[in-house]
C-alpha cells in the first residue's frame, strides 16, 4: 500500500483543488555494495547502502499530513514508498522501479483531476548524472536484467512528460540526490532509464513549474545517518517560515521565494557542518505552495574571533522580548526571531574587549548571520 493518506483511497477528493503529493525514499540497495553478495550488480558503479533517505521521506510525509496549509488548495493525497533494509512494519510500499512507476501513475491521474491542483513530488535517494539525471530506485543493478538500466527513473525525461501532460496549476518537484558521474559510467553508452509519463515538447497547463535539486551538477548531497537530509531539513525551515513573504495580509512560502530560501538555508546548515550545501533549481512561475502563518528569522550572532565569542555576553531585544547569552553557552548565539526590528548588545564582563552599543538591525525571514563585534 502506498496510499499514506487519506484512507480509504476512496475519501480521495478528486473534485476540488487539492495538492497530491508522491514522496519517495530509498534507503535500500540489495544489489549494491554492502547489500545481497549473491544479487550484486554486475557494475554497483562504487554506489553502496545509504540511510538517510527513509528518514527524510517520512519527515517530509508528516509534515504534508500536519503541517501544510493552503486554503485555496487543502491537502489532496499522499503516496509514500519506503525502502529500508528490514521492511516497513506499517505495510508501506518498498521503492523499486515497477511501485514508483504505479504510484507515478496513480498520483497524475489525481494532480490531473482538476486545474487548479498542485503536484508535489520528493525523492530522496541514490542519483547520477550523465548527460541527464537518473534516480535510482531499491533494484536498481538487479544482475538478472540483462538491461542494468531498465530499472531506474530518467528525471529529464520524466519532468518533460509533466511539463507536456500534467493538467494541473503547479508542479513542485524536489530531487535530495546526488548528480555524480561515475568513472566506469562514462565508458556505458545507451544510458536510459524510464521516463514513467509520456509526451515531450512545451505545451503545458502549468503555471508553476518548479525544480529543486540538492545538489548541483557533478556534486553530492548530504545529510546525518540518523535524521533527515540538510536539503529535506533546510527546506522544512523555509516552509516554517524563512522562506515566507507577506502580501500585506498573510505570511506565504511560493516558488520563488522557497527557491531563494533553500540557498541560505543550506548555506547555513553547510557552516555548520563544514560542507559545501548549494543547491541548483530552475524555477518558473509563483505559484503559493504554504500559508505559513508567520515570517522566521535563523539568527546566528558571534565575535569577530572565537577568543572574544568565548567571553561574550550577547543580547537580542524587541521590545518585552529577550534572548541572552552568557559566557559559557554556545557560540554563535543562534535563535529563532520574528521579523522586525532587534537591538543587539555584546558585553565582555571581565573587560577583555569594550562593550558594544546597542545597534538595530531590521530582520526580515531569512538568516541572518549578525554583527561579528569587535
Amino acid at each position: 500500500m502506498s496510499l499514506h493518506h487519506p484512507l480509504p483511497p476512496a475519501t480521495v477528493e478528486l473534485q476540488q483543488p487539492r495538492l497530491h503529493a508522491l514522496v519517495i525514499g530509498v534507503a535500500h540497495y540489495p544489489h549494491l555494495l554492502g547489500g545481497d553478495p549473491a544479487a550484486m550488480a554486475r557494475d554497483p558503479l562504487s554506489l553502496g547502502q545509504i540511510s538517510t533517505p527513509q528518514h527524510t521521506a517520512r519527515a517530509i510525509a508528516g509534515w504534508l499530513t500536519t503541517r501544510y496549509a493552503n486554503h485555496a488548495c487543502p491537502l489532496g493525497s499522499v503516496e509514500l514508498l519506503v525502502s529500508t533494509p528490514g521492511g516497513n512494519a506499517d505495510g508501506t510500499e518498498a521503492a523499486t522501479a515497477d511501485n514508483i512507476e504505479n504510484a507515478v501513475g496513480r498520483w497524475f491521474t489525481r494532480c490531473s483531476s482538476h486545474p487548479k491542483n498542485i503536484a508535489f513530488f520528493y525523492y530522496c535517494g541514490h542519483g547520477l548524472e550523465k548527460g541527464a539525471q537518473f534516480l535510482l530506485p531499491e533494484d536498481f543493478g538487479n544482475p538478472a536484467i540483462v538491461d542494468p538500466w531498465k530499472n531506474c527513473i530518467d528525471l529529464d525525461r520524466f519532468r518533460a512528460g509533466l511539463r507536456a501532460s500534467l493538467q494541473a496549476e503547479a508542479l513542485f518537484c524536489f530531487v535530495d540526490a546526488c548528480r555524480e558521474t561515475p568513472f566506469s559510467m562514462l565508458t556505458q553508452v545507451n544510458v536510459s532509464g524510464r521516463p514513467l509519463v509520456g509526451g515531450n515538447g512545451f505545451g503545458t497547463a502549468l503555471s508553476t513549474n518548479g525544480l529543486y535539486n540538492a545538489a548541483a551538477s557533478s556534486r553530492q548531497a548530504y545529510g546525518p545517518a540518523t535524521e533527515p537530509t540538510y536539503f529535506a531539513q533546510a527546506l522544512l525551515k523555509c516552509l516554517e517560515g524563512v522562506a515566507s513573504t507577506n502580501d500585506g495580509t498573510a505570511w506565504v512560502v511560493d516558488a520563488n521565494s522557497i527557491d531563494a530560501g533553500l540557498t541560505k538555508m543550506l548555506r547555513y546548515y553547510g557552516d555548520r557542518v563544514g560542507q559545501s550545501l548549494k543547491p541548483q533549481t530552475d524555477v518558473m512561475g509563483s505559484t503559493v505552495l504554504h500559508e505559513s502563518g508567520r515570517g522566521l528569522v535563523l539568527a546566528s550572532v558571534g565575535c569577530a574571533t572565537a577568543q572574544a565569542s568565548q567571553c561574550a555576553e550577547i543580547e537580542l531585544t524587541r521590545g518585552a522580548v529577550s534572548h541572552r547569552a552568557v559566557m559559557t553557552d554556545p557560540k554563535p548565539f543562534e535563535r529563532e526571531l520574528a521579523p522586525g526590528d532587534w537591538d543587539v548588545r555584546i558585553r565582555f564582563p571581565n573587560g577583555e574587549f569594550p562593550d558594544s552599543q546597542a545597534m538595530t538591525f531590521t530582520l526580515l525571514p531569512g538568516v541572518w548571520q549578525g554583527v561579528p563585534y569587535p
